[in-house]
């Protein structure tokens, strides 16, 4: 009877240890793996439903609510299945999310905070249907930044990617050549064009509402635009830097597009707001969600700004520096929420010449006076027929073409001790210097066509030379990198300087054209040579008398 107690016991014993087990192995969770979650993000996992895996290992059935549906969705449905029911109708996980959010039909939650790029994992957890909430912590400045939120089932381990994206942007300058490029070369006076650039979200067809606000920063070298041109979804609007904005505009798949001024970010020059949002077109009703055709679009913004007397010569450059803000949580009712990417800099860079004005001796001559003169196109507006420019009398100007076109960039008067004179703000191009005021007691100086040619990078200037008289082929000059001037000092090729010496000779110079001329030395002579031949047959028909 004893051994009968004690086999008895050991059996309790073992049943008890096997109900264990069986207990530990059901209460063994699911797990679910974000892969490529990114830093400065926080994950927020919802359980909305649990439920019993059918033999099929893909059916939850006897579904109820979990933890994180809150009275007020519950409240919603007579049940948790009806719920259910209502979301797989909709077969749609993205749009289920954003309704359970925008209903607040969600309670706490479990939220996991990501410092750095990686897997983010959520394990131990019961078969059912779970909200994944992908949110910025902070504002992060960051290119192609997002929120999502989509919805899953959970009968067993998952590794869903992190779904969403972001916008992007760029920013050119137009060069001479009409190329977009990170930094070009103008003449001040000069209409600069930019372009600034920004690339909507792949999955704006999940926004409600959606906007990309273009913000820009010019520095005081620049003036700011009095217009630009958007060109978004195939719309082209003209936007007044000052008075109102232009009517929205509709495409055929009703997306209303709307373009405003709005207020700049502290310190920048000007904003311009681009918004989506669905409106009804003809006799279909307005949709929900933004169409699939703002998708991965691109929205240009272009403008034009004076490059003016305040801007820089040679390094640092002029810059310009854009971002975008852009819509970057389609849960969001409105669109309001933010990505932001980071500043993008494009840079103009002009030059001079600076010329020392000497006599034979190389000693600083005064009272002189130069223009110069920049080749245009003749569709230029302030361009002037060479043959229509007027110069100093006896100046020679031969190198200002008759047939070609000029604007003429300044006057310049030597005056003072050096005897220098600087012509500020020129660019890459073909130029003719011409002598407008000659010394007292000097001969001018002969016209001379130079060309500046150059090569810039955001980092700086890479080439600058410059022909006759700013070359190293004429004493004291240097054209291209480095030099002393005639004052001690040195330039180099970061001043975007280029240096040449000019010499005027003293005394009269006898014409060789136009006018009298030597003609009338000519004449003279001739006469003298008859009037001795007559003296000398008048003196020998004497003699022979």
């Amino acid at each position: 009877m004893k051994n009968m107690k004690k086999l008895l016991a050991l059996v309790i014993a073992v049943a008890m240890v096997l109900a264990m087990g069986v207990s530990v192995f059901a209460a063994e969770g699911k797990t679910i793996t974000l892969k490529g979650a990114k830093a400065g993000h926080t994950y927020t996992l919802y359980q909305i439903f649990t439920g019993t895996v059918e033999e099929d290992g893909k059916t939850l059935t006897n579904i109820q609510w979990g933890a994180d549906a809150n009275a007020t969705y519950k409240a919603a449905y007579t049940t948790a299945a009806s719920a259910a029911k209502a979301i797989a109708q909709q077969n749609d996980a993205r749009k289920t999310a954003q309704d359970l959010i925008a209903n607040s039909y969600l309670g706490t939650g479990t939220p996991k905070a990501v410092t750095a790029d990686g897997n983010v994992v959520f394990d131990n957890l019961a078969e059912g249907y779970y909200v994944i909430v992908d949110s910025i912590t902070g504002t992060v400045a960051e290119e192609g930044d997002y929120s999502s939120a989509y919805i899953v089932q959970l009968v067993k381990d998952i590794t869903p990617d992190v779904k969403g994206s972001g916008a992007t942007s760029d920013k050119s300058v137009i060069d001479a050549s009409n190329n977009k490029a990170e930094a070009a070369a103008y003449s001040i006076g000069d209409a600069v064009p930019f372009e600034l650039s920004a690339k909507t979200a792949d999955n704006v067809a999940a926004y409600r509402k959606y906007h990309i606000t273009f913000q820009d920063k010019q520095s005081a070298g620049l003036d700011a635009p009095t217009s630009f041109t958007v060109t978004a979804l195939g719309k082209t609007f003209t936007v007044p830097a000052t008075g109102d904005d232009p009517a929205a505009q509709t495409t055929e798949n009703g997306t209303k597009i709307t373009v405003t001024k709005t207020t700049p970010d502290s310190g920048n020059t000007f904003a311009i707001k681009v918004e989506f949002e669905p409106v009804a077109v003809g006799e279909a009703a307005a949709a929900e969600y933004l169409n699939s055709e703002c998708n991965s679009k691109d929205i240009l913004v272009n403008y034009t700004s004076t490059l003016n007397t305040n801007a820089e010569i040679g390094l640092p450059g002029n810059t310009n520096d854009s971002y975008i803000k852009y819509s970057n949580n389609p849960e969001s009712t409105d669109g309001h929420e933010e990505g932001k990417t980071p500043e993008d800099t494009v840079k103009v860079f002009t030059y001079k010449t600076v010329v020392d004005k000497v006599d034979a001796e190389g000693n600083a001559l005064e009272n002189a006076g130069f223009t110069i003169y920049k080749e245009v196109a003749e569709e230029t507006a302030d361009a002037v027929k060479g043959s229509d420019i007027t110069f100093t009398t006896g100046v020679e100007h031969s190198a200002i073409n008759a047939d070609k076109y000029y604007v003429a960039k300044a006057m310049k008067t030597v005056s003072g001790n050096n005897a220098q004179f600087a012509f500020e703000g020129l660019a890459d191009g073909t130029y003719v210097l011409v002598e407008t005021k000659i010394p007292d007691g000097f001969n001018a100086y002969k016209s001379v066509e130079f060309t500046i040619s150059s090569s810039v990078t955001e980092e700086g200037i890479t080439e600058l030379t410059g022909t006759t008289p700013f070359t190293t082929s004429n004493p004291g000059q240097d054209g291209a990198v480095k030099a002393d001037k005639k004052d001690g000092s040195q330039h180099a090729l970061d001043s975007g300087e280029l240096y040449a010496e000019i010499e005027n000779n003293s005394g009269a110079e006898l014409p060789t054209t136009g006018g009298i001329g030597t003609t009338i030395f000519y004449i003279v002579g001739a006469i003298l040579v008859v009037g001795g031949g007559i003296l000398l047959i008048s003196r020998r028909r004497t003699s022979s008398n």
